[in-house]
């Protein structure tokens, strides 16, 4: 197994001093499991970064978890905020301030009659009702054939992290605001985090109670690490929808989905009670809007989403209506993020000029969201993933699990990776499954994954920068791993930061 560390902990020394009631694997998987949990969710934060910890959570490792707590805080590897709120907040903990945010990753070898077996393919969380309802989905996780190449996706992962601290204009901005940028240290670590647990074959998938959407490690990788992906073995490709919430969101401008008429996917499709409230509220208005205004006014639309070139069809309508800003392709996606996930009544100074211009090329479009957003802004986009979420994971895979189901499918919202070979059919399950529930057919992008496929965010594919900054004769450039075999510890030494060759990666932070 392999568990992340905080770079700059003297493993060695600790494992050398434990006491006898506590465990080396079930140590680690206390410190890995406060490390990976803030990195769970994108982009999230956590006050003084103290991430706080439910008793029933650390008692999936262990009863006696309070002996490693006690044991962990006293020599100086964490730190509690000591803050527990009943049913409200349970107590913090986070590494002790003495180290830096960089992670590191040690390998345990212990003897297997010691090894903590529980598999973590599957969230224990996830019901009985769920685990039926997605079995078809579940399975595959289950069957552990997931395989990723760990050593260089590790590499890739440092290569960009470097790049990023030498040049902060590869600073990667955040989807929804387009203003702010992520941090380059939590990417990092967020990205040794899934890649690690993927070669653990701790998947930990599960199904929200909102949305529906399927969560696992898998949804959570960064998108260029897929290329490292494998299937016991077998190369994998990824079919997904292109331009997928705008073109869902095309649903709305049909009479049909509002009055539940046959034939579409429709609102009594919906069992969300909030979403069902939020509807029951604001269909008249919204009724009234499609009644008074001809279908024929989203045609702009509707063709440039089922194109697939509906952020290049954006940007032109733009520079038609003499609106010069010179917006890129991500900008624009940016533009359309906001427009879809962020409020009207509350609109960013910085963002203003950014939804005016949707509203000058989608007027009508524009309006309707306005008005599924009425009772709360966040209405919108729950209810695009949750239509998103019941076509993927109910219709399109369902089907292909009844006719192919020896065919391993894992899902990430609006794609599907399979086997490379099963591209053509899975493609046509998808078109045939959403024209029917959304009346305009979709338009598809078929992805095979492989490294030479990588690319930084500045556009450079990974290949080239190999080329160019590898020195000849040079093997095995990186060295991510501490490792020790507990049964022969003074035959091996641990390492107490990540190398990449002689040098130490400098710590970083935001």
């Amino acid at each position: 197994m392999h568990y992340l560390i905080p770079a700059g902990l003297d493993i060695m020394n600790m494992f050398n001093h434990l006491p006898k009631e506590l465990n080396h694997e079930k140590l680690l998987s206390i410190i890995d499991r406060i490390l990976k949990e803030p990195l769970k969710i994108k982009d999230a934060e956590y006050l003084d970064d103290f991430v706080p910890l439910h008793s029933s959570t650390l008692r999936g490792i262990t009863q006696q978890y309070r002996l490693y707590l006690d044991y962990l805080i006293e020599h100086g590897v964490l730190e509690c905020d000591e803050l527990y709120i009943p049913t409200q907040k349970s107590k913090g903990y986070r590494m002790h301030s003495r180290f830096n945010k960089m992670l590191a990753i040690f390998k345990l070898q212990e003897n297997k009659k010691h090894l903590h077996c529980e598999s973590l393919a599957i969230d224990k969380k996830v019901s009985g009702r769920n685990r039926k309802k997605y079995k078809h989905l579940f399975k595959w996780y289950e069957a552990e054939g997931l395989e990723i190449d760990s050593s260089a996706a590790l590499d890739f992962i440092e290569d960009e992290y470097q790049r990023k601290l030498k040049d902060p204009s590869l600073f990667d901005k955040k989807t929804q605001d387009g203003t702010s940028f992520k941090c380059p240290l939590r990417q990092r670590n967020r990205a040794i985090a899934g890649t690690i647990n993927i070669l653990n074959k701790e998947q930990n998938a599960s199904v929200d109670d909102n949305v529906r959407r399927l969560w696992s490690t898998l949804t959570h990788l960064p998108k260029q690490l897929k290329n490292y992906l494998s299937y016991e073995g077998k190369p994998l490709v990824s079919i997904d929808i292109t331009n997928s919430q705008p073109y869902l969101a095309s649903l709305l401008f049909n009479l049909g989905f509002w009055l539940n008429q046959d034939g579409y996917y429709n609102v009594q499709n919906i069992k969300n009670k909030r979403l069902n409230y939020s509807i029951h509220r604001n269909i008249d208005s919204i009724l009234m809007y499609l009644y008074s205004h001809d279908y024929n006014l989203f045609f702009k639309y509707t063709q440039s989403v089922q194109s697939g070139k509906f952020y290049e069809a954006f940007g032109e309508q733009l520079r038609l209506k003499g609106i010069n800003e010179n917006y890129s392709r991500e900008s624009l996606k940016i533009i359309t993020y906001q427009v879809l996930f962020s409020s009207f009544n509350y609109i960013k100074k910085e963002n203003k000029q950014n939804i005016n211009a949707f509203k000058e090329v989608f007027p009508e479009v524009y309006s309707i969201f306005k008005l599924v957003k009425a009772e709360n802004y966040n209405e919108l986009a729950i209810l695009l993933q949750y239509i998103e979420s019941d076509l993927m994971l109910l219709k399109v895979t369902k089907r292909i699990a009844r006719e192919k189901k020896h065919l391993p499918i894992f899902t990430i919202h609006d794609s599907i990776i399979t086997l490379k070979g099963e591209e053509g059919y899975v493609k046509q399950i998808m078109e045939e499954e959403l024209e029917k529930a959304i009346g305009l057919k979709p338009k598809i992008a078929v992805e095979y994954l492989h490294p030479t496929n990588i690319q930084f965010n500045d556009g450079m594919f990974y290949k080239d920068y190999l080329q160019a900054n590898t020195p000849p004769n040079t093997n095995n450039k990186t060295n991510y791993m501490q490792s020790i075999n507990t049964g022969n510890m003074a035959q091996n030494q641990a390492l107490n930061d990540v190398f990449r060759g002689t040098n130490m990666v400098s710590s970083f932070r935001i």
